[in-house]
């Protein structure tokens, strides 16, 4: 699992990836979570894994994204 930075994230307060078996978990900062999203995109998660490393940016485009594009298990 790669932890992404999600300082300046309004949305994510943790974001876990695993580009290996293809799970995400995320815990949002309104309380919910964690959620566990499963079937993303291998190539998704390791490109996300190497931008979130040469960036600043929130994670919240990638949060909202993957969550239409998966199946989640809370």
């Amino acid at each position: 699992m790669f932890n992404l930075n999600t300082v300046g994230s309004n949305c994510a307060e943790a974001v876990s990836v695993n580009p290996i078996t293809g799970t995400v978990k995320v815990s949002f900062r309104n309380g919910y979570g964690p959620y566990t999203y499963r079937n993303i995109s291998r190539r998704q998660l390791a490109k996300e894994v190497v931008a979130n490393a040469f960036r600043g940016d929130s994670v919240g485009e990638f949060v909202n994204g993957m969550e239409w594009s998966s199946t989640f298990k809370r």
